[in-house]
C-alpha cells in the first residue's frame, strides 16, 4: 500500500469528490449544513493523506484518506478537550476520514498511525459520533474526555441532529500504538510525504488494531 500526502490542488479536489462519495455510499454518514465552513477549512489547511492500492485495477484511484491537523497549523476544531499541556505542535486532529471498503478501512487506520509516528505526535484528537450512531465504541484505546456536545455545522444525510464524543489517545496507549506499526514495518520518503506498507490488513487487525474503521468511513 502507498500512503501519499497531498499538496496538489489537483490532488485536494479528487480527494474532496472522494470523499463525498463515501459519504454518499455509506450509512451513518453526514453532510455539511448550508453555511457550514468547518470541512472546506479541513480541506485546504490540514494535511490531506490518500491511501493507494498499487496492485488494483483501479490505479491510481484512492481508496481510502484522512485528514490531519496540528494546533501549531490551525486552532483546535472544538474547545475540548483541553490539551495546554502538550505543545501545539505535539497535538494532531484527525478528520475526513473515508473509505472505499472494510479492508481498505482498516489500512488506512495503519496508515494514520504511521504517519502520527512520523510526525512525533504526543496527542492525538478525534471527534467520534455518539448520536444518532454510536461510532465512539470502536475506538477502544482513545479516552473519553467530557460528555458528548451537539454538532451545528453538520447533520446526517437524513437531516438529524449529531452528537460528537471528544475523545484522546496519547500517554502509553499512543506509545503502544506507534511501536505496533513499527514492528509491522514501513518505508517512507520525505517525511512524511510518501509511506508504502504492507497491504496485510487481517494480521494487523488480528493484532488489536485500536480503530476498525469498516464501520467507521467518516468520523468528523
Amino acid at each position: 500500500m502507498e500512503l501519499r500526502q497531498l499538496t496538489t490542488d489537483l490532488d485536494r479536489a479528487l480527494f474532496c469528490q472522494m470523499t463525498r462519495m463515501a459519504r454518499a455510499e455509506w450509512s451513518g454518514s453526514f453532510k455539511d449544513t448550508k453555511f457550514s465552513k468547518i470541512s472546506e477549512i479541513q480541506l485546504k489547511f490540514a494535511r490531506l493523506f490518500a491511501l493507494y492500492d498499487e496492485t488494483s485495477s483501479k490505479f491510481p484511484e484512492p481508496v481510502g484518506g484522512f485528514s490531519l491537523l496540528a494546533l501549531n497549523e490551525y486552532a483546535q476544531t472544538f474547545p475540548t478537550p483541553d490539551v495546554s499541556s502538550y505543545s501545539s505542535q505535539e497535538v494532531f486532529e484527525g478528520g475526513q476520514f473515508w473509505s472505499r471498503d472494510a479492508d481498505s478501512a482498516i489500512l488506512v487506520r495503519k496508515g494514520c498511525m504511521i504517519a502520527l509516528t512520523l510526525l512525533q505526535a504526543r496527542a492525538f484528537l478525534i471527534y467520534p459520533m455518539v448520536i444518532p450512531n454510536d461510532i465512539s465504541r470502536l475506538y477502544r484505546r482513545f479516552r473519553r474526555v467530557g460528555g458528548p456536545f451537539k454538532l451545528h455545522f453538520a447533520k446526517t444525510l437524513q437531516d438529524e441532529v449529531i452528537w460528537l464524543q471528544p475523545m484522546i489517545l496519547d500517554g502509553e496507549s499512543l506509545s503502544a500504538e506507534k511501536n505496533r506499526v513499527v514492528r509491522y514495518g514501513f518505508a517512507c520518503s520525505g517525511a512524511p510525504a510518501t509511506i508504502t506498507f504492507s497491504r496485510s490488513a487481517k494480521s494487523y487487525i488480528e493484532d488489536g488494531a485500536t480503530l476498525n474503521l469498516s464501520d467507521d468511513v467518516t468520523i468528523n
